[in-house]
Formats: structure tokens, C-alpha cells, sequence
């Protein structure tokens, strides 16, 4: 996708009803759509988190949004691929300040002006107990990414075009430190596996930019 074609389309995407569950659904963990009825059926309070989705244009004027590989550590999400965020701290004022700061320090958006465009669904992550809210944005120019040492393994780019392009869903046989082998719809990008909560997301974005 082009840059223009976004800015052009910005508006309108504002006003788009979001597809929320439908959308996560086509990319969602076995399991995972029952949780999120019991969460609400359990009234389990989980803990909060931002992401941001950052789209920006590259030297060729072409769309693209930024993934993170984290750093392997004793952990759930150890080595997964994911947006850019993290749970909010006192000097936030809101869950946008979080995905914002977060990301900043993560990827290194400083220096540049970040828009925002608007929040996506949230999703919630069983095996952590939190509930991520997606936050996109948009700069008009490429960041200098910095990736955050302590955190961040990997700072991956992605043209848009390849999430547009992803008309048939990937499944993928994954073992992770809480769970055996099992079988999981993914994207594929970089030749890296997109699944769980980042891959539900983008399920969203998909659709919302192709409505």
C-alpha cells in the first residue's frame, strides 16, 4: 500500500466500525475465543498493557508497520514476535501514553511526530492474564530505529502489502515453555512466525485497511 493511499483513506478509517471478535477469531490460539467469554463470565480482573501499531513510509513511499523479536527469558512470551509496548507506569495518563512511552523506548520513536490514528479491540492474553489494547499511529516520515538492548532481540519492518497480501491463513505446529506441541493460524513474515494476541491484532488491522 501506498503512503498517499493511507493518508487518503485516514479519515475514513477513523469511522470504520471495528470487527473486533470476527476479526480476532480467524487468528485466534486454540481455546483462546472460549477464554475470553470466561473472562467476562469469571469477572477475572487481568492486568493492563498498550501496543502500538506504527505505520510509517519507507524511501520508496510504501507503507510499512513495525514488529519486535523480544530477548529470550524465564517467561511466557519469551523469544515471540510482538508490537512494540508494555504495561503502564504512574506517569501515564492514559493506556495511549503507555503504548506511546513504551514503544519510544523499546524501538526508539523519539525525534519524530507520532499521530494518532485510532485504538483497535482489545485482546486478551490467557497465559500472562493481561488485557492489551491496540493503539495505531502513523508518522510521515521513517524512524531512526533503536532497538532496546535489555528487551528487544530483533526490530522487524514489514510492508503492509504483506499483511494485505495474506489472503489464506497459515497454520504452524509451535511448543512453547507452557504448552506442548500445538497447532496455531499465524502469519509468516521475515520467515518469522506471527501468532497469538500480535497476530489477532493484525487480523483486525487487515481488515479494517482493506474495508
Amino acid at each position: 500500500m501506498n503512503f498517499k493511499i493511507f493518508l487518503d483513506q485516514k479519515s475514513k478509517l477513523k469511522q470504520i466500525t471495528l470487527s473486533g471478535n470476527e476479526a480476532h477469531s480467524l487468528l485466534a490460539p486454540p481455546q483462546r475465543m472460549k477464554q475470553l467469554e470466561s473472562l467476562f463470565k469469571d469477572k477475572n480482573t487481568p492486568k493492563k498493557a498498550a501496543v502500538l501499531i506504527h505505520l510509517y513510509p519507507d524511501e520508496k513511499d510504501l507503507l510499512h508497520f513495525v514488529l519486535i523479536q523480544r530477548n529470550s527469558y524465564v517467561g511466557v512470551h519469551s523469544g515471540q514476535i510482538s508490537f512494540p509496548g508494555g504495561k503502564p507506569e504512574a506517569k501515564d495518563t492514559n493506556l495511549w501514553d503507555t503504548a506511546l512511552r513504551e514503544s519510544s523506548e523499546e524501538v526508539g520513536l523519539n525525534g519524530i511526530e507520532i499521530h494518532k490514528l485510532r485504538s483497535l479491540t482489545d485482546v486478551f492474553i490467557p497465559p500472562s492474564n493481561f488485557l492489551v489494547s491496540p493503539f495505531v499511529s502513523y508518522s510521515f516520515e521513517k524512524p531512526e530505529f533503536v532497538r532496546q538492548i535489555k528487551e528487544v532481540d530483533l526490530i522487524l519492518e514489514i510492508p503492509v502489502s504483506k499483511l494485505l497480501g495474506h489472503e489464506q491463513v497459515l497454520r504452524k505446529n509451535l511448543t512453547t515453555n507452557y504448552m506442548d506441541e500445538f497447532e496455531v493460524p499465524c502469519y509468516v513474515f521475515n520467515e518469522k512466525v506471527v501468532w497469538g494476541a500480535t497476530a489477532m491484532i493484525l487480523s483486525e488491522l487487515r481488515i479494517l485497511l482493506l474495508s
